[in-house]
């Protein structure tokens, strides 16, 4: 096992940085924090990222955001266009 420090963030400030364990194997962690609990994180991160799998795919291609990229992919014009704009509103 090894220790990690990671910033927390919220809104994209940081609001301080904590320490985690990170462990080697699953071996290492179930020793460290029980079979039980092991499998419970480990369950719950993979339903976490089917759902963002999932959610992913059916709101990313649909998103204003994601249409304009795709616009602007195909057609330079359109391109020019949202730099147009976006320089008018910063």
């Amino acid at each position: 096992m090894r220790k990690e420090t990671v910033d927390v963030k919220s809104k994209g400030s940081v609001l301080g940085t904590i320490e985690v364990s990170v462990y080697e194997s699953l071996d290492e962690a179930a020793n460290a924090i029980g079979e039980d609990k092991a499998l419970a994180h480990i369950n719950r991160q993979v339903r976490a990222d089917a759902m963002n799998a999932f959610r992913a795919a059916h709101t990313r291609e649909k998103s204003p955001v994601a249409r304009l990229m795709a616009a602007a992919k195909a057609d330079p014009s359109i391109k020019e266009k949202i730099e147009e704009l976006l320089a008018s509103i910063t």
